[in-house]
């Protein structure tokens, strides 16, 4: 029958908006926005990111993040030890799947995650 139909083929896009605050009493701290939608027919996602990071001296820090988009709301954190030529992190991204009308989780997945870094 040859070809009877038309094929559409392209390269999907991805959009990235973010924003970044640092509070004027404590410049330690910072607060962070980001937007990402990725474009591609019907696989189509995006997502919006809330952040929150603090550095309160200079080899440590710690940082929290929520989540909402497409595919579920998830939320995550991390602990950065970090000197000239070593890094030591644990953090954990934990994903809620499918909720129940009153929030409890039905499915879900998380991730715990130590390592070390030597950076030159």
């Amino acid at each position: 029958m040859g070809n009877i139909g038309k094929r559409k083929v392209g390269l999907g896009a991805t959009l990235n908006v973010g924003v970044d605050y640092t509070l004027p009493v404590y410049r330690k701290l910072h607060f962070g926005l980001l937007s990402s939608t990725r474009f591609q027919g019907e696989y189509t996602w995006s997502e919006v990111r809330l952040s929150a990071n603090v550095a309160p001296v200079k080899c440590f820090s710690a940082d929290a993040n929520v989540a909402v988009g497409t595919y579920g709301v998830g939320f995550g954190w991390l602990l950065n030890l970090h000197t000239k030529g070593f890094n030591l992190f644990l953090g954990m991204d934990h994903t809620l799947g499918k909720v129940t009308k009153e929030y409890a989780p039905l499915s879900s997945n998380a991730s715990v995650n130590f390592g070390m870094n030597f950076p030159f």
